[in-house]
C-alpha cells in the first residue's frame, strides 16, 4: 500500500496522545496513514492494540519490551530485607526530568525523614534540565537527615548488581507517553517492590492485583 513492505512500530506509549494532539496536523496525518496502509503494526502496549482495532479497524502484534536472557541470568534479587534499624535502599533508574517524576522522587525524601525512616536514595540516569541537575547535585551534597543520596550517573558499573543490592523501585513518572518502561521490566527482574505513580498502561505491566 506504500509502495513497499512496511512494518510501523510504535515504541513508548505515546500513540493515543499524539493522535489525539492539537496542533500536530501534519504528524497526525503521516501517522494516520501508516496505522492504516502499512503491511504489519506492532505495538508496545495493549490498550494501543485494542485502540489500533477500533479506530482503524485492522490488527495488530503486541511486543512489550522484553529483557534478554543473559540478562535474566545476571540479575539475582537481594533476599534479604532491611533488618532492625537498617536503611532501606530505594533506586530510581531512568531519566532525570520534572515529568519522569526526579524532582517529586527528591522532595519526597524530606516526607521520609521528617517521619524518622531510614533509607538511602541509588540513583542512574542522565538529564538535561539545568533545574533538575542542580536539584540533584544539592541533594547529594545536603540529604535530608538519614537519607543519604548516591548519583551513579548513565555510566554505572553495573545496573543489575545495584539493583540486585536494593529492595525498592521508585518511579514517580507524569510522562504523558509513558508506555513499558525498560526500567520497570529490570526492576521487576531483581523482584525488587514497586511503587509507581500510575499511568495509561500501567496496569498492563504491573496489575493493582
Amino acid at each position: 500500500a506504500l509502495g513497499v513492505r512496511t512494518v510501523v512500530d510504535v515504541r513508548a506509549g505515546t500513540l493515543q496522545w499524539m493522535l489525539g494532539r492539537a496542533g500536530a496536523r501534519l504528524q497526525n496525518a503521516m501517522m494516520r496513514r501508516l496505522l492504516r496502509r502499512g503491511d504489519a503494526v506492532v505495538l508496545e502496549c495493549p490498550k494501543d492494540v485494542a485502540f489500533v482495532g477500533e479506530t482503524f479497524g485492522r490488527s495488530s502484534l503486541y511486543l512489550p519490551n522484553v529483557a534478554l536472557a543473559r540478562d535474566c541470568e545476571r540479575i539475582r534479587p537481594n533476599p534479604d530485607p532491611p533488618g532492625p534499624g537498617g536503611a532501606l535502599r530505594l533506586v530510581h533508574s531512568g531519566r532525570y526530568s520534572r515529568e519522569k517524576g526526579t524532582g517529586i522522587l527528591l522532595e519526597a525524601l524530606r516526607i521520609l525523614s521528617a517521619r524518622g525512616v531510614r533509607a538511602e536514595l541509588h540513583l542512574t540516569g542522565q538529564g538535561r534540565e539545568p533545574e533538575i541537575l542542580e536539584m540533584i547535585r544539592r541533594y547529594v551534597a545536603s540529604p535530608p537527615p538519614g537519607i543519604p543520596v548516591i548519583d551513579h550517573g548513565w555510566e554505572v558499573p553495573d545496573l543489575y548488581a545495584l539493583l540486585a543490592s536494593a529492595h525498592v523501585f521508585v518511579m514517580p513518572t507524569t510522562w504523558r507517553g509513558e508506555g513499558h518502561p525498560n526500567a520497570v521490566t529490570e526492576a521487576m527482574m531483581a523482584g525488587l517492590g514497586m511503587v509507581l505513580t500510575d499511568w495509561i498502561h500501567r496496569e498492563d505491566i504491573l496489575p493493582d492485583e
